[in-house]
Formats: structure tokens, C-alpha cells, sequence
């Protein structure tokens, strides 16, 4: 029978001893939490949170845990700024149709479309896979902006036909006819734009790829 101690010895180490933790000048010891690829992000924070102070009642005295760097504050604050974009195009478009074609019923077109655009935007999110996270946070503020954009200019074209004494249907139709393609244009450029990131090779596209924070329970 051969035992441990008949060929080395066993003692209470650390796994490297290159990398040395401290806080405020006191001694620390580290735990990086990492979430899977469908995990979301907000819910894991939540969670590992909860277990802290959890096991933080059984400390003995003299311990205590704290999060020095928590990546979710930027999920959050991503999110706060698609609340911005909405207010801030929701302001814009009123102050614009408002001022240069002064009719309070022209505003209820954009006023409904960036509605529609978010429900379809997360719909289309959903059915592909993907979740809330900063890529598909930035791609909701893009369709939002272009969706405003576009809601102004079909607007500003119907109403030109309406003072023509053209019917409002009858205008719309006109105006769709006129700016349909240039639209549509619009629309496929900025996405041949940003499409092309999603097959990128490498760690860039790895990282793309894989960022999916879905709504499932965290891991």
C-alpha cells in the first residue's frame, strides 16, 4: 500500500501563487461568476446576490463579501437608454411635425408606428433566439430611429397631397407609391451594414454569436 505521504506531502495552498487579491488593503479572495450563453444577465445578478447574503449570515466574524465589478449595471444602463431613445424620438417627432406641418393629428402616425416597431422588434427577437442584451438593445434603438425617420417622411408626403385636395386615403396611397422604394432602400442599406457583423470569423464573431441572454432561468 502506497500512501501520499510515502512520496510528497499534502498541505493548505493556493492554486497560483503569481496572483495576489486585496481590497482596501486587506487580504480578499476572489470569485468570478460567469453565465452560460442563455442565461440572462439581470436574473443571474439577482440570483448570486441573493445567495451572498444568504450564506453572508453564516460568516464568521471579520468576513464580509462585496461586488467590486458587476457587468450587469451595463445591461442596465443600455436599457435605460432605449427608455431615452423612445422619449427623445417621441419629443423630436412631435416638435418636428408639430412646427412644420402644424397638425395635432399627423403626430398620432409616428406615435403608433414606434409601438408597433418595438412589438415586432421583440417578436422577431423571440422567434430568432436572441434576447435583451447590448447587440440587440443597440439594433432596437436603430429601428426605432429609422422607423421615426420613416414615419415623418411618409407623413410629410401625405400631407402634401391632403393640402393638394387630394382624399387622406387617396394621399397616403400617392405618398406610399412615391417613397416606398426609396424607404425600402434605406432600410436594406443599414442593414447590409450591420448584418455582416453577425458572420464575422473569430473571437468578434464568437462573441456575437453566442451573446444570447434569453429569459430563461439563470444557471
Amino acid at each position: 500500500m502506497t500512501r501520499i505521504r510515502d512520496v510528497g506531502r499534502v498541505e493548505l495552498g493556493a492554486q497560483t501563487y503569481s496572483q495576489f487579491l486585496d481590497m482596501d488593503g486587506q487580504p480578499a479572495a476572489g470569485i468570478a461568476v460567469f453565465q452560460l450563453p442563455d442565461a440572462n444577465a439581470l436574473d443571474v445578478g439577482k440570483a448570486v446576490e441573493a445567495e451572498m447574503k444568504r450564506l453572508a449570515a453564516g460568516f464568521p466574524g471579520g468576513i464580509a463579501y462585496s461586488v467590486p465589478f458587476d457587468t450587469t449595471r451595463f445591461v442596465r444602463a443600455s436599457i435605460s437608454e432605449v427608455y431615452m431613445t423612445l422619449v427623445e424620438a417621441a419629443v423630436l417627432v412631435l416638435l418636428v411635425i408639430v412646427v412644420f406641418l402644424q397638425s395635432w393629428r399627423a403626430t398620432l402616425v409616428p406615435a403608433t408606428t414606434v409601438p408597433v416597431t418595438i412589438i415586432g422588434a421583440f417578436a422577431a427577437m423571440a422567434a430568432l433566439g436572441f434576447g435583451v442584451n447590448l447587440l440587440t438593445l443597440f439594433a432596437l434603438v436603430l429601428a426605432i430611429g429609422i422607423v421615426v425617420d420613416d414615419a415623418i417622411i411618409v407623413v410629410e408626403g401625405s400631407a402634401k397631397y391632403v393640402e393638394q385636395g387630394v382624399e387622406p386615403k387617396q394621399a397616403a396611397a400617392r405618398a406610399m407609391n412615391e417613397l416606398l422604394r426609396p424607404i425600402l432602400a434605406i432600410t436594406l442599406v443599414l442593414l447590409c451594414v450591420f448584418l455582416p457583423a453577425s458572420i464575422l470569423p473569430g473571437s468578434w464573431g464568437s462573441s456575437i454569436a453566442s451573446s444570447r441572454w434569453s429569459s430563461r432561468r439563470p444557471r
